[in-house]
């Protein structure tokens, strides 16, 4: 029995290694888009979650302006 020597098959090598390629690249190209897509939720969020403290941070404001308004007028004083 002769000993068994494999050949080496460039054309099946270049195939796999480029399907490999095809994979990874599409993978990347997914994990990107997602990932963007995620960034834009969040950030959407945040701004609309930081207009709302600045709403109340206003709120705030004007019931305190209202309370010395109150306060100087002799008016009862309340709480906030």
């Amino acid at each position: 029995m002769k000993g068994f020597k494999k050949e080496f098959n460039l054309p099946l090598f270049l195939i796999t290694l480029g399907m490999l390629l095809i994979m990874f690249t599409v993978g990347l190209v997914v994990g990107t888009y997602i990932a963007s897509d995620n960034i834009e939720k969040l950030a959407n969020e945040n701004i609309r979650k930081q207009r709302l403290i600045e709403q109340q941070k206003d709120r705030i404001r004007e019931l305190q302006l209202f309370k010395q308004q109150q306060e100087i007028k002799g008016g009862q004083p309340f709480e906030i």
